[in-house]
């Protein structure tokens, strides 16, 4: 790498963690059967799903709206928002075509099954339906009766036997396409769906091209019989379409016929396995599914977050896991399998910040309910709670480096120093001087002074050791992020401005300003810890790496959909994760090799046990052996978390695994929520196991059952 480019290279993206469930179509499964093809942002997806490694399609700025697979595997298409529609080839990542013929929005795509055609089915402003010869690189028809206003049309999908015939479906409506090259257009009929009215979201259709199976915003599958005459050579169905049967789930517990439940937020992709006993299920809130057919049961594959993901943090010097947080959760996530290891519910209430204690023994969270509740890193069992910290709801919270002391700000401005002892809390002081939100805390390596920035503008430098203001920073901006640099005498910051600050960080003197590459708000910075990098996130979904004594960027990352909200260097150095408002995670590769930390004083901070405190341990260890007495629980730690766990808390204080059977909280068993008290919750529910006799197994280690 060349540190004396002036034009910014391109960020490496490793791998991301997402699934947008609101694309058509946005799940497919490649024909060699160990590829799942899934778009999130601008970028198509290709994952590998025994090594679980990534690769990456892009061919617009514009958010993928449908993604479709050739049935050879040969060619990968999407359609964007913007118009486009793009086909790449699968082996190499070249773009083999583009063509524009919609008005905005590409709604649906599909490729035959000779791959002779890929026929686009457009948007609400469109509607019209569009085969384009992919071997002369021409549109071959366009057929605008689909109409933009006629029952929604967002389905598109071709049959496997026939390459002439084509399906699209909506709100009320399945229709059934035959493609007439000869006279260059499309002949259709429409399916008798009886006294069913369904939006139709997604569909596949069996091996044999008998039935389509149609998933809805119900949450239900809808079976349809199509009549495709068996002589190929006949270019019309024997009759109509119609409606053969229609599927939910049946939970355990209940008779068959009585209650069913529904996928959250709707189906969005469905895919048949090839021998026909599963199929895989997409939902609306970004969670996939396998189902068989013999026996019904539900597998979950993976999750991800479906909202904007207000944080991220890594534990003190260990590099393995993170976690994120969004509204009603918080997560624990592998980087190495990209896995969750850890779920935290809170229903109806959303978490604005997530840090890890420096000992790895606890995760504090703050809440928009003006709580501040801690967890233990590997059951998520809750460990304590601090009542009505804040008026309008805590916006950051920091853990001192002694561990026994937190630091939380709210939306009153003020700054809350609590004490913490065996569970046991107690505000300490009060500091107050910002007349805004408090939008970022930073701890001095010393431990004897904080940061902390508002909306208002105002950075304050505090005395923790006397809880007095030591100096006040003025700026023309909303503040967002604020960091101490590791040699302990310069303060960086972000704002809206789209500037980055140098301050002295002890009379809180200006030293420098840069401006971004691109010009935008700035959401969230992170300096390496020997301070010789930093990387910003910002509002036009840009994440940038700087040279900070240079102040220029050397690197800038795309991909993402939505501002850019957190980004984060992995303690080794080795990763930049980032966060955006579209609930997609992206890991991508730090351009430069791991750093050491400079030495600091740190005479005022217990870093550690001593020599003479682990042998004064170990005596009283010994004592309570010799008196029989029982020892201590296990003190739980982010450092020796399982990579293979997928744990869900509950508000008894107990975890499930993933594969457990749940049942009610006074049973003992594990309930996927942590509701505050008073409230009824219904969302309990059961998980279980299965085997599979398909060739990919869906019942991975890291899979659990949905409830």
């Amino acid at each position: 790498m060349d540190d004396g480019s002036q034009e910014p290279q391109e960020l490496e993206l490793v791998s991301l963690i997402g699934f947008d469930g609101n694309p058509s179509n946005g799940l497919v499964l490649h024909p060699d059967g160990v590829h799942l093809v899934y778009g999130l942002g601008n970028t198509v997806t290709v994952y590998h799903w025994s090594t679980r490694k990534q690769r990456f399609f892009r061919g617009h700025d514009s958010t993928v709206s449908s993604i479709a697979v050739s049935k050879s595997g040969k060619y990968v298409g999407a359609g964007y928002v913007l118009s486009l529609v793009y086909i790449w080839d699968f082996g190499t990542g070249n773009v083999v075509a583009s063509y524009t013929a919609h008005v905005q929005r590409v709604q649906s795509i599909s490729f035959t099954c000779c791959d002779d055609y890929l026929v686009s089915l457009g948007g609400q402003d469109d509607g019209s339906v569009v085969a384009y010869d992919i071997a002369k690189g021409d549109v071959l028809c366009i057929d605008p009766s689909v109409g933009p206003a006629i029952n929604k049309p967002s389905v598109l999908r071709t049959l496997h036997m026939h390459n002439d015939y084509f399906l699209n479906a909506g709100e009320n409506i399945l229709r059934l396409w035959t493609v007439d090259k000869e006279h260059r257009c499309l002949q259709r009929a429409d399916a008798s769906l009886a006294k069913i009215r369904r939006l139709i979201l997604c569909a596949d259709i069996d091996r044999a091209d008998e039935h389509a199976y149609c998933g809805t915003s119900t949450g239900d599958v809808l079976k349809v019989k199509l009549h495709i005459p068996r002589d190929a050579t006949d270019s019309c169905p024997t009759a109509s379409p119609t409606l053969a049967e229609c599927f939910a789930k049946h939970p355990d517990g209940k008779k068959r016929g009585v209650a069913v439940e529904l996928y959250s937020k709707g189906v969005t992709a469905l895919y048949l396995i090839a021998d026909g006993t599963e199929m895989v299920v997409g939902t609306g809130a970004g969670t996939l599914f396998a189902v068989g057919f013999r026996d019904f049961a539900v597998t979950r594959v993976f999750t991800c977050h479906t909202s904007v993901v207000h944080d991220l943090a890594f534990p003190r010097d260990y590099p393995r896991v993170f976690a994120t947080t969004s509204r009603e959760d918080v997560r624990v996530w592998s980087v190495d399998t990209l896995q969750e290891l850890l779920r935290v519910t809170v229903r109806n209430h959303t978490c604005s910040k997530v840090v890890f204690a420096p000992d790895g023994t606890q995760i504090v969270t703050a809440w928009c309910d003006g709580r501040i509740r801690s967890f233990a890193p590997e059951t998520g069992r809750p460990l304590y709670t601090i009542e009505n910290c804040h008026n309008d709801g805590v916006s950051v919270v920091a853990v001192h480096l002694d561990g026994q002391r937190l630091l939380s700000g709210g939306g009153d401005g003020r700054v809350c120093v609590w004490l913490v002892e065996n569970g046991i809390t107690a505000l300490v002081a009060v500091l107050k001087d910002h007349k805004g939100k408090v939008s970022a805390i930073a701890v001095h390596r010393r431990g004897d002074r904080i940061l902390s920035s508002s909306v208002d503008g105002t950075c304050v430098i505090w005395d923790i050791t006397r809880y007095v203001r030591l100096s006040t920073i003025f700026s023309n901006t909303v503040l967002t992020d604020v960091q101490y640099h590791p040699n302990d005498l310069e303060i960086i910051m972000c704002g809206t401005n789209g500037y980055i600050g140098y301050w002295d960080a002890i009379d809180g003197s200006p030293i420098s300003k840069i401006e971004t590459f691109s010009g935008s708000s700035l959401n969230s910075l992170d300096v390496t810890p020997a301070g010789n990098y930093f990387v910003t996130g910002s509002v036009d979904q840009v994440v940038e790496v700087w040279l900070y004594k240079e102040g220029r960027t050397t690197h800038v990352g795309r991909g993402h959909a939505g501002a850019v909200t957190n980004v984060r260097i992995s303690p080794d150095c080795k990763y930049v994760v980032s966060t955006s408002t579209d609930g997609g995670i992206f890991l991508w590769r730090f351009p430069y090799g791991a750093e050491t930390e400079p030495p600091s004083d740190r005479d005022s901070v217990n870093s550690g046990p001593s020599a003479s405190s682990l042998r004064e341990q170990q005596t009283a260890r010994a004592r309570q052996l010799s008196q029989k007495k029982k020892l201590p629980a296990r003190k739980e730690n982010i450092k020796v978390i399982s990579k293979t766990q997928n744990v869900l808390a509950d508000a008894t204080g107990n975890s499930g695994d993933g594969n457990a059977k749940a049942t009610d909280a006074d049973s003992g068993g594990s309930v996927k929520c942590l509701c505050p008290r008073g409230t009824t919750c219904s969302c309990n529910g059961d998980i279980g196991s299965r085997n599979s006799s398909t060739g990919i197994s869906w019942n991975s280690k890291h899979s659990d059952r949905f409830s």
